[in-house]
């Protein structure tokens, strides 16, 4: 089913009285596709979102890793923010979700800078794989997570 698709056939199901559910990978309120599917039908339909386990806390699991300490802030951030490089440089750890294409960009960004971070890619999946500092492969998968260490 083509992205762009999926409201007309939950509209079509919702209509003919049927219930329909979404899953996610992760928490449906982050950065999820979700958001506009149900900011285009909570006003016609009953509605009701379940929270998940935000991908990120998934992400420090598998990496054994905290994601910050008391009084540090924690920025979360798609791969594609228009100002990686002011982020990185504000105070506390940051969280970079869905890099896919930026990946090797935002890596050289964090290893110019010294950073301490760790990539996640496919957390929770078969194929995951946890790489501290790039010593393992990565690529550029949809569902990778990078975990940055103030």
């Amino acid at each position: 089913m083509k992205r762009n698709t999926a409201p007309h056939y939950i509209e079509k199901y919702l209509n003919e009285g049927r219930s329909v559910a979404m899953l996610s990978i992760g928490d449906i309120s982050l950065y999820s596709t979700f958001s506009y599917i149900y900011d285009r039908l909570k006003d016609r339909y009953e509605c009701e979102i379940i929270p998940g386990v935000n991908s990120f806390s998934a992400c420090a699991a598998a990496a054994g890793e905290s994601l910050t300490e008391m009084n540090k802030p924690l920025t979360i951030i798609p791969g594609g923010c228009d100002d990686i490089d002011g982020i990185l440089s504000s105070q506390g750890s940051k969280v970079i979700m869905k890099s896919g294409r930026e990946l090797y960009d935002i890596v050289k960004k964090l290893e110019e800078r010294g950073c301490n971070y760790t990539v996640v890619q496919n957390c929770g999946l078969e194929n995951e794989v946890v790489s501290v500092k790039g010593n393992r492969e990565i690529t550029d998968s949809y569902f990778t997570t990078i975990l940055v260490r103030e």
